[in-house]
This record gives structure tokens, C-alpha cells and sequence, in this order.
């Protein structure tokens, strides 16, 4: 009696995922032993008296090149399978759709992560990160640890081969994957640049802090990118209706973060709230007496009756009642 052997499906989805990228994974390969290369040059030409070296500077900069791999295996992922005709018929494996697509985006995540994000940093650590000068080296300088860098890069390639999977689901061939993935980093990189630049101004701040808008934004915009890479990947053939709903449905995050950012970082809540408290026993009782003390560069304290010191830098002056000014030991009353 012949052995019916026993169907592993997960493990043939990882080993084709695999398979899928081994393309990337030679080149990486390949970038890896130029990299080395240019270690050793940058080495043997270290010379502090030429910082205006071409060569040195160019050299110094090798490791961004790794950041071109996660958009590579990010864009791979679903276009090539539908320019090759290959996806439809993956439908028909003993598995899920969403098995089938959690391994895909967990095998393109782990590979991109890898080639963009640990190998910069395994190519400079192999020369010696101590005793060569490059950016990477001025980088760890800056920084508190060894592996704050690292997992700098790590984000870095984590976004890439995010937003480049998501740009793989919307395409139909690798080219158009890429430009798909560069249009779509770009809008974000601006909405997210312009959200700080409004936030830095302290004139003119923003209607939400830059801290909260990302705590909001980052989450909310991943988990739109997911479901909507999902809902795309379910899709042999796409076209403009597609496109369409992504283009609504991103935009839509996009305004319920900022609302809800500006929401929580003005409070709201407290319009529906009544101004005055209900009548009762003092808010602010103690045996000292309050004052209200102003200083140059606009900074405002005032000394509760508790004993707490309360500090303001962005106020208003409005006239009220009378108040005293001490100048030279010497008090003058006007109106405030």
C-alpha cells in the first residue's frame, strides 16, 4: 500500500515566498561584497587631514544604497505574480487567502527589514565602526547606543517595504510597483513634514502636537495601508475603480487623524462642559497669600494659596483691576 504523504502547506507557502525573492537576495549578496569594498578603500584612504575628499564622502555614503533593496522585494511581491499569471492559480493551495497573504507580507517584511535595515549595519560593523571615519560612524557618535542606529535603519526599511507592498497590490508589474511606491512615500513623507513644520512654529502653533498626531496617524494609517493591501490583493486585474477607493479610503484616515488630533490636543470635550464649577467648599484654600508675577520674554507666575507655583509662557493680558509694579524697591499702580 503506497504512503499518502502528508500535505504541509504553510511550509511550501514560506519556501515559494522564499523562492520569490531570491532575485533580491543575490543582489544583496553582490551589494554586500562592494560594500565590503568600499570598507576597505575607506579604510586605507582614512586621512583626516583631506575632509574634502570625493572619494572619502562618496564612500561614506555607500550604506544609503541598502535602502533601494526594501522597495525592491516590497514591489516584487504581488505585481510580478500578476504580470507572470501566477497569483490566480496560488488561490487554488489548501490554504486561506488571508494564510496566503499574511505569509507574503510577513516573508517581504522579514526579507526587506534584513537587506535594508541589518545589513548596513553587519558591512560596517565588519570593518570596524571605532576606527574608520563615514557617516554611519558619525551617526553612532550622535547617539546614546550602538544599536540606536541600527534600529533606525530598521524603521526605515520597515516603512519602505511597507508602503512598497502596498504600492505591489495596486500594479501589475514591477516598474509601475516602484513608481506607485515612490508617488505614495512621497505624499506621506509631505503630509508628515508639513504636520511638523506647522507644529514647530511657536507663534503660530498648529491645532495638534506633532507627538499625538504620529501616536494617532502611524496606527491608523497602518492599519488602512493592510486592509487595503488585502482587499487588492484579492484582485487578479486592477484598474482606476480600485485605485479609487484607496485614493478615498487613505484620504479619510488621513482626516479622521488630524481631527482627532486636533480634538484631543485642544480638549474638545470641555465645549459641552459647564465654565463654573458647582458652588461649594474653596478650590483654593491654604494660608498664603496669591500673587501674580510677570518677568521679560513674556513668562507669567502666579503663587497659589496652597504654596504651588504655576507658570505660564503663552498668555493674554487683559484689563481687569489695578496692579502694582515694583521698580527699584519703589511701587507704582496702574492698570493691567
Amino acid at each position: 500500500m503506497a504512503r499518502v504523504p502528508k500535505r504541509k502547506p504553510l511550509r511550501a507557502l514560506i519556501r515559494k515566498e522564499f523562492q520569490s525573492h531570491h532575485v533580491s537576495l543575490l543582489i544583496g549578496a553582490g551589494l554586500l561584497l562592494l560594500h565590503l569594498v568600499a570598507v576597505g578603500i575607506r579604510k586605507m584612504d582614512f586621512d583626516l587631514t583631506q575632509s574634502n575628499n570625493t572619494l572619502s564622502s562618496l564612500l561614506e555614503l555607500w550604506w544609503v544604497l541598502w535602502f533601494g533593496l526594501p522597495s525592491l522585494v516590497g514591489s516584487t511581491a504581488v505585481a510580478e505574480e500578476r504580470k507572470l499569471g501566477t497569483l490566480e492559480s496560488h488561490w487554488c493551495l489548501p490554504t486561506t487567502r488571508r494564510a496566503q497573504f499574511v505569509v507574503k507580507l510577513a516573508i517581504t517584511l522579514m526579507v526587506g527589514v534584513f537587506l535594508g535595515g541589518l545589513m548596513p549595519w553587519i558591512a560596517e560593523s565588519i570593518g570596524g565602526l571605532d576606527v574608520m571615519p563615514g557617516s554611519y560612524f558619525k551617526v553612532r557618535r550622535e547617539t546614546v547606543s550602538v544599536w540606536q542606529h541600527m534600529a533606525l535603519t530598521c524603521l526605515v526599511a520597515f516603512g519602505i517595504t511597507q508602503v512598497s507592498f502596498y504600492a505591489s497590490t495596486l500594479t501589475r508589474n514591477l516598474l509601475q510597483a516602484m513608481g506607485a511606491a515612490v508617488v505614495a512615500g512621497c505624499a506621506l513623507t509631505v503630509t508628515v513634514t508639513w504636520a511638523m513644520d506647522a507644529t514647530a512654529n511657536p507663534y503660530h502653533p498648529s491645532p495638534w502636537g506633532i507627538p499625538l498626531f504620529a501616536y494617532i496617524e502611524l496606527p491608523v494609517m497602518l492599519a488602512a495601508l493592510l486592509w487595503l493591501a488585502f482587499k487588492n490583493y484579492e484582485h487578479v486585474l486592477v484598474g482606476w475603480n480600485i485605485w479609487i477607493r484607496n485614493v478615498i479610503v487613505i484620504s479619510i484616515s488621513l482626516a479622521f487623524a488630524f481631527t482627532a488630533s486636533a480634538a484631543l490636543y485642544r480638549r474638545s470635550w470641555e465645549l459641552l462642559m459647564t465654565l463654573e464649577p458647582r458652588h461649594g467648599p474653596a478650590q483654593l484654600s491654604g494660608a498664603i497669600r496669591p500673587k501674580i508675577c510677570s518677568v521679560p520674554w513674556n513668562k507669567l507666575f502666579a503663587l497659589l494659596p496652597d504654596g504651588r507655583l504655576w507658570a505660564a509662557t503663552q498668555f493674554e493680558a487683559k484689563e481687569f483691576d489695578e496692579y502694582k509694579e515694583i521698580q527699584n524697591g519703589s511701587e507704582k499702580t496702574d492698570r493691567l
